[in-house]
């Protein structure tokens, strides 16, 4: 059933022809449609029960004299792509001048409805079959004087598809693993006429994170929230989801005997959600079998709510369970403001004015001296877009973080790009001392020089060690500054990850207690749209940002190894045992080490 759609009383008068197309539509498929099925048999085209749905509301569209427009969000093999395929395929077949024009991700979703369409042309009863003046790979035309046409294309690659002409019938399947959306909305999806009442806009797509390249989640958001504001007209986007426990085929007797155990926290919220023991027995053999015991990739593939679906998908490169946390913590902050130093050098904090780009969202406010000891670091921007495939799209940002160390959970943050990056340092170094003199630092990497300066009279500025062996005519020179390496950036994440798990074992072994809390819905964000690219790296989505990430990952170590006003000779061990490990430098100095050289700032500048 839809997850979104619902047949209010301003409705109703639609519903007697809604049902007759679903019947007409449904019977023709039987007589004239064939296909192969998972038996590799060939048989008529019986719709199921999802696919009835889809009709249903396309037919509910033509009553009331709209154009077509349906987003289906499905999990695999519901029969999404062949119902599209065989609905447009018999518009072509009955309506004259009915061009239609079906799309895929790669070549071979674009094969794979080809096939289907060939099929349903070879198959089809001879007193219905339109003779061709055209018909290949990509193409069938059919003569003069029916001219309607089915076109079929690939929008992979970064070239996508061109312009096009004379569309009335659009599939776009897998529509969120398009990699140039944006111009795939611009060329094709605006070539569908918005007034002719039989033209047709089918999206549909397993998801693929909320920042997918093919802008199918942010099409699916309007949708939802256009029905939600008009519910009592079908015009515009239907929003259609499908989860895996309406489908029938999704279910497993138990073997005999079979021994439960204690169901899982997954296995207790699909029980809410209406899951029998068949449908919990058949997750559990697709994961053991299919899956090798990895329960997330069920979750990207078989998907039981809308919100699953985007959370588990796109490679996420933060756990779904550590996103879901943070978005039920998420709250405005509870100040907006500036820090400026007064006469006397001390710290004030001013509510920004109104219309303010750029300030510190503060949720909490720096406690006494002596109740709680803090951690602020920053991301510095590079200046990069955040696509570099898209000259218009927006530079990357400053990011800068507050951690409370005593109550384990992120104060305030920063985040803007309108600035430079030594003022961005006075920010930091400003957030700093209002923090109870905190332990800070911007990432000092190639743009943070700068950033670094006006910390050069800063007592807890964080400093950091070469891992290499010192010579015995050297000596050990400390180092200003966090520095994100290639050996130290995918430990930084996963210390992240295990912060914020939900395992406290998995904490534990980090060397955490309690879990982060992060309050912040820009972190949720980037959170979302940080994910495993191709090439095995681990960050943002094209067009999107991740500096309040690194600002949050560069905290945590600092938190690690920097000496605690506030510290157990527990935590004091465990700080010495993390730093001691990683390369990169991950070992602050000790604040009672007499034998350590002064921080030297030779290398420091503001180029």
């Amino acid at each position: 059933m839809s997850e979104t759609l619902t047949v209010t009383p301003a409705l109703k008068e639609y519903e007697p022809q809604a049902w007759q197309f679903v019947h007409d539509t449904a019977d023709w498929f039987a007589q004239n449609l064939k296909i192969v099925d998972r038996d590799n048999q060939l048989i008529p085209l019986v719709v199921n029960q999802q696919q009835i749905q889809v009709l249903f509301w396309v037919g509910m569209q033509f009553a009331a004299g709209v154009p077509v427009r349906i987003i289906i969000l499905k999990a695999r093999r519901m029969g999404m792509s062949t119902l599209i395929t065989a609905l447009l395929f018999m518009f072509a077949t009955l309506w004259p001048n009915y061009p239609v024009f079906a799309c895929a991700h790669d070549q071979d979703g674009t094969n794979t409805l080809r096939s289907m369409a060939q099929k349903f042309q070879e198959e089809l009863p001879e007193h219905l079959k339109r003779e061709t003046a055209f018909d290949s790979r990509q193409d069938i035309v059919f003569k003069p004087p029916h001219r309607s046409s089915y076109n079929f294309h690939t929008a992979g690659g970064k070239k996508g598809v061109g312009r096009t002409k004379e569309i009335t019938g659009l599939h776009a399947s897998e529509k969120a693993h398009i990699d140039s959306g944006d111009k795939f909305n611009a060329s094709v999806m605006a070539a569908v006429p918005r007034q002719n009442p039989r033209s047709c806009i089918f999206q549909e797509s397993t998801a693929n994170g909320e920042a997918d390249p093919g802008k199918f989640h942010a099409a699916w958001v309007g949708a939802v929230q256009q029905r939600k504001d008009s519910s009592d007209n079908v015009q515009g986007y239907l929003p259609l989801f499908f989860s895996w426990l309406d489908f029938p085929d999704y279910r497993q007797a138990p073997l005999p005997n079979y021994t439960w155990g204690e169901l899982t926290e997954k296995e207790l919220w699909l029980k809410g959600l209406g899951a029998d023991e068949e449908q919990l027995y058949f997750r559990r053999c697709v994961i053991a079998e299919d899956y090798s015991g990895d329960a997330d990739i069920f979750s990207q593939e078989f998907p039981a709510t809308a919100k699953e679906a985007f959370l588990a998908s796109g490679r996420p490169a933060i756990p779904a369970s550590v996103i879901s946390y943070h978005e039920s913590l998420a709250r405005p902050p509870a100040r907006k403001v500036h820090l400026h130093w007064d006469g006397k050098g001390e710290v004030l904090a001013v509510d920004a004015p109104e219309g303010a780009m750029e300030y510190w969202e503060v949720w909490y406010e720096p406690m006494g001296v002596g109740e709680a000891d803090y951690i602020v670091a920053g991301d510095v921007a590079e200046g990069k877009l955040s696509d570099p495939a898209n000259d218009k799209s927006k530079p990357d940002r400053h990011g800068g973080a507050v951690l409370n160390r005593r109550y384990f959970r992120i104060d305030a943050i920063w985040s803007g790009f309108r600035m430079g990056a030594d003022v961005f340092g006075q920010e930091l170094r400003k957030c700093a001392e209002w923090y109870n003199q905190a332990w800070a630092s911007p990432e000092a990497n190639a743009a943070g020089q700068a950033a670094l300066v006006p910390f050069k009279d800063y007592a807890r500025i964080f400093q950091r060690r070469p891992s290499e062996p010192v010579g015995v005519e050297e000596k050990e020179l400390p180092s200003i500054g966090w520095k994100t390496t290639t050996a130290n950036r995918d430990y930084m994440i996963d210390m992240y990850n295990a912060a914020c798990s939900v395992s406290e074992e998995v904490r534990r072994k980090a060397g955490f207690g309690d879990r982060l809390q992060i309050f912040s819905d820009k972190v949720v964000v980037q959170e979302k749209a940080f994910v495993w690219k191709k090439s095995g790296k681990r960050e943002h989505q094209a067009g999107e940002f991740d500096d309040l990430l690194f600002a949050l990952f560069v905290a945590l170590q600092l938190h690690m190894t920097c000496p605690r006003t506030l510290e157990s000779q527990e935590w004091k061990t465990q700080r010495k045992r993390l730093g001691s490990q990683w390369s990169g430098g991950f070992a602050g100095p000790e604040d009672d080490d007499e034998d350590d050289e002064p921080v030297t700032w030779d290398n420091v500048t503001t180029s």
